[in-house]
């Protein structure tokens, strides 16, 4: 179990790590923070 726990949290600071270049690029393209959210 303390396994999985690790790989869940090791997958979960990976994706945040990509959080802000993804909006930012998303944000980018649509000019509008609230469809930027949306997008992602």
């Amino acid at each position: 179990m303390k396994l999985i726990r690790q790989d869940e949290n090791e997958a979960a600071e990976l994706i945040r790590g990509y959080m802000k270049p993804v909006f930012g690029f998303a944000l980018n393209r649509v000019k509008q923070r609230m469809e930027a959210d949306n997008r992602i």
